[in-house]
């Protein structure tokens, strides 16, 4: 593995940490989100039972989940910037680790080529080299 595939393990990497920090963002969101379903439910019961007390103590408990919500929505902007970050970073170097293992091919291919025709170059010199060396020798001996 080159520089290139070195750099593409480190973004694949760095790209997995980010969306590993989103889902936890996201996983808390959803926590609030059940909280406040679950303050809404049993401000409802407690409504329908007529205990002021305990619908006064899950309206706040609503209010709470809906600030800490508030509060984890910014993060989660936040994070989701820095995955799409991580994600195009990633992207870029794994296109770059691609084009330059096409580079490297190429230039494999060209040097084999390269190497073929010296070899058939020599080739044709020595049967030419025989060739000449035979010929002069058959004008000396008539």
């Amino acid at each position: 593995m080159g520089i290139y595939g070195v750099i593409e393990e480190l973004r694949s990497a760095e790209l997995l940490s980010a969306a590993t920090a989103m889902y936890e963002v996201q996983q808390a969101i959803g926590g609030q989100e059940d909280a406040v379903r679950s303050a809404r439910a049993e401000g409802r019961r407690t409504l329908g039972e007529d205990d002021r007390i305990g619908w006064t103590a899950s309206e706040a408990q609503h209010l709470a989940a809906g600030v800490k919500r508030g509060r984890l929505e910014p993060i989660r902007q936040q994070r989701q910037a820095m995955k799409e970050t991580a994600r195009e970073q990633y992207l870029a170097s794994r296109l770059k680790r691609e084009q330059m293992e096409r580079l490297i091919v190429r230039a494999e291919e060209q040097i084999g080529a390269e190497e073929e025709r010296r070899a058939q170059a020599e080739s044709d010199d020595r049967f030419l080299a025989r060739r000449w060396n035979g010929g002069a020798a058959r004008m000396k001996t008539p």
